[in-house]
């Protein structure tokens, strides 16, 4: 008995002198988490702050100005403006949405008066288990006993209409980043995705019969480079060959654009000056200089290293749906008053009154419940971004929570995005699999076996 409480004791000296791990400092949902929390602490105002002022056409002098927005615990409506709190066991079992009000501090005009009212609810949010605004924050395992929650359970996924939905991480290529690349012909391009709160937008540099044009998604067609450096107002052909390089090679690539924008007979920039289009045009310069020396000796980027991609977590997915709905919600808010302040009088219109919550809130529930994330504003079509999350073990569990989707497209025959790369060393797991369950058992048998003494 004393030899085997001696042997228990070692054990408990062992286990108290090793080192503790990263997993379990942080768990392996916490990137869900911290996502989250930037999103509706921090992202949620600046998307306020980039959409704050609505106007209309009928009437310049009525506006409505957001000053601050909130998002609140979770909470269910009982009656008519009584709420109280609720948790997520509640919402499983009614098959309700653990969700928050979003409210926000405004400012307007009615008639001659300003008017500033606070707390005005305009929809709601999902939460995400375990994040700020969750009521299973900071509380002790008793505490979670007292809630019918498991204290070892992760958070990390939402409960929409009493299903646990989780927002699969989406492997993406690099936004704001010049990724140069060859077609299927073997024709060197570049292009970039520019992604600000204002807007989206996408340039490419391609090369047609030794030219260079710019391809961006504002414009009709394809415009001569030249042409394009010369309206941003670099007019010196000379400028225009410094900022893209003085090599010999560099140049004699080049010459062929200065030529054709001579051929069009423009010089000068024909446009408001006081636009300063400087460093645009430095970044375009170092377009073409990327595509010029990728071209001789085919060093184009390799969309699949992982230094070229980034993981789109919940948080972005949601602020990404949040500002397409708030802007929405904006737009039909300034619609109304556009048809309604002509017919009465400026002084009757309120606009509180037809500030509805059932589109914000529709929008975001049935994206989660249906993993569809189709964004027009943005040009986004996908599916199958959330999954039902699987309880079939604890580890299927957190292997969901930490799966990762890849955005080529499945019916295409590369093997490049499937193989494994080099650079994704000691980020992404390389045993995980679609078929997720062999892998649970296997490390479950690898777990048992290692315990009683054995090598896997």
């Amino acid at each position: 008995m004393e030899a085997l409480a001696a042997e228990l004791g070692a054990v408990t000296a062992e286990q108290a002198a090793a080192p503790v791990s990263a997993v379990e400092v942080k768990g392996l949902v916490k990137q869900h988490i911290d996502s989250f929390n930037y999103f509706i602490n921090v992202e949620i105002k600046k998307i306020m702050k980039a959409n704050e002022k609505v106007t209309s056409d009928a009437d310049p002098m009525w506006y409505l100005k957001y000053l601050n927005i909130y998002v609140g615990t979770p909470d269910v409506e009982e009656s008519f403006n009584v709420t109280r709190p609720v948790s997520p066991h509640e919402c499983r079992l009614r098959d309700m949405t653990y969700s928050a009000p979003i409210t926000v501090d405004i400012e307007y005009t009615r008639g001659s008066q300003r008017i500033i009212r606070n707390a005005l609810p305009i929809g709601r949010m999902p939460i995400m288990l375990r994040s700020s605004n969750c009521v299973l924050t900071g509380k002790t395992p008793a505490e979670f006993a007292k809630l019918n929650e498991c204290p070892l359970d992760p958070g990390g996924y939402f409960i929409v209409k009493g299903v646990e939905k989780v927002i699969l991480i989406q492997e993406q290529l690099s936004k704001n980043r010049i990724i140069v690349e060859a077609d299927r012909k073997g024709t060197v391009g570049a292009s970039v995705t520019s992604s600000t709160h204002e807007k989206k937008s996408r340039t490419n540099m391609v090369v047609k019969q030794g030219r260079f044009y710019l391809r961006h998604n504002t414009l009709s067609e394809d415009i001569p480079i030249a042409i394009i450096f010369k309206a941003m107002g670099v007019e010196s052909d000379q400028e225009i060959v410094q900022m893209i390089g003085t090599e010999e090679h560099v140049m004699a690539a080049f010459a062929p654009s200065l030529e054709e924008c001579q051929k069009a007979q423009i010089f000068t920039q024909m446009q408001v000056k006081e636009f300063n289009f400087r460093a645009k045009c430095i970044y375009t310069a170092v377009m073409v200089r990327r595509v010029i020396l990728a071209q001789g000796e085919n060093k184009v980027d390799d969309r699949d290293y992982y230094g070229n991609k980034r993981l789109e977590l919940a948080g972005q997915l949601l602020s990404l749906l949040f500002e397409d709905l708030f802007k929405k919600f904006n737009s039909e808010l300034k619609k109304i008053a556009d048809q309604v302040i002509p017919k009465q009088r400026a002084a009757q219109f309120d606009v509180v009154k037809h500030m509805r919550q059932d589109q914000i809130t529709n929008g975001m529930v049935n994206a989660i419940s249906t993993g569809n994330w189709s964004l027009k504003r943005f040009k986004m079509d996908r599916q199958g971004v959330t999954q039902v999350l699987s309880r079939l073990s604890y580890i299927s569990a957190l292997g969901m929570m930490t799966r990762i989707s890849s955005q080529f497209e499945k019916t295409r025959k590369v093997s490049g995005p499937r193989s494994l790369q080099p650079s994704q060393w000691g980020m992404l797991c390389p045993s995980d699999t679609p078929e997720g369950e062999v892998r649970d058992l296997y490390v479950a048998v690898s777990i048992s076996v290692l315990r009683n003494g054995g090598t896997v």
